[in-house]
């Protein structure tokens, strides 16, 4: 295999896989350890997790395969086959991290609300609890942002080996617009998700059941994913003849980009969509997002605790005094 003609911008794709295998692998050790932790939790957040678990160990499992069918690829020199086998590859290892960082939040959701349950509260104040919040989308969603742009970054290198001319400007601005999308679709569909929340009637319970579906949803996806890729890779790319991948057809090259940032990026959005809400005892979702409620919900409570030590007065009115007779 020409290195040199293979990889033309110094990233050795092949180089990379046999860590990466190794990445998943371990990856997906530490993922059905805490499977094997969570199901001695029963409780409908732990349930969400394991779902999300059970869906990233089969998805990294799968994946540290892919990557070791890359390595055994070294000595093909069909350059182009070879990079299709990556891309699916890439997009697997990505998908699989970011469902594990999900479930690692409905954990910490899970371990919140049993704090809450206890008398002392478990030692977690409320602004404790809503920073928390904010480190688990944070987290989520800086996760998601970061591997969209790792596979733009990927998917640009494929084009530009697979294609006769090289990537056309108009494909650089396409491949860049999926990590917008994803950023922007995950932030719109969150404001308008907790915006109509507020207006409800129960926004935590509604808020929990929207974030419950958007996990079933990617939990199902990663699976389907995860069997589409090795299917693809190693058994429809691995038997092609040379001759298919010389020049490589257009239905080749949509096939990659598909499975390498299409799908991908499709699940990363559900998968940010399916951060849990974090629960605040005694506070409700709209005193958070609105200051003003906030301010007068103290009021309301200081005024409650000055009427509760304020003296009640005696219901005995005073008898007037009456002049004794003369004797």
């Amino acid at each position: 295999m020409d290195t040199a003609k293979c990889f033309p911008n110094g990233w050795n794709a092949v180089a990379s896989a046999s860590p990466n295998s190794q990445l998943a692998g371990v990856v997906a050790g530490f993922v059905f350890t805490g499977l094997v932790i969570l199901l001695g939790k029963p409780g409908p957040k732990s349930t969400q997790a394991i779902g999300l678990f059970c869906a990233a160990f089969v998805c990294l499992a799968f994946d540290s395969y892919l990557y070791g069918l890359v390595v055994g690829q070294s000595t093909d020199s069909v350059c182009p086959r070879m990079w299709s086998e990556v891309m699916p590859a890439g997009g697997m290892l990505g998908v699989g991290g970011v469902a594990a960082i999900s479930g690692i939040a409905w954990l910490l959701a899970s371990y919140l609300d049993e704090a809450s349950g206890r008398a002392d509260g478990g030692g977690a104040s409320v602004a404790t609890r809503r920073d928390l919040h904010r480190l688990t989308t944070v987290m989520v969603h800086g996760m998601t942002v970061t591997v969209s742009l790792l596979l733009v970054s990927a998917t640009l290198d494929y084009l530009d080996k697979v294609l006769v001319h090289g990537t056309k400007g108009w494909m650089t601005m396409a491949a860049y617009a999926v990590p917008l999308a994803v950023a922007g679709t995950a932030i719109t569909m969150a404001f308008l998700r907790a915006r109509r929340l507020r207006g409800a009637t129960a926004p935590q319970a509604a808020s929990e059941k929207a974030a419950a579906t958007s996990t079933t949803a990617s939990a199902i996806g990663i699976l389907i994913y995860a069997l589409t890729g090795p299917i693809t890779a190693g058994g429809i790319f691995v038997n092609l003849p040379p001759s298919v991948w010389s020049p490589t057809p257009t239905w080749l090259i949509l096939i990659g980009v598909l499975l390498g940032l299409g799908f991908p990026g499709a699940l990363l959005v559900m998968l940010a969509l399916a951060a849990p809400p974090l629960k605040y005892p005694g506070v409700s979702l709209e005193i958070f997002s609105h200051p003003a409620r906030r301010s007068d919900e103290s009021k309301r409570s200081h005024g409650s605790k000055e009427a509760a030590v304020e003296p009640k007065k005696s219901p005995i009115k005073d008898v007037p005094k009456t002049h004794e007779s003369e004797s």
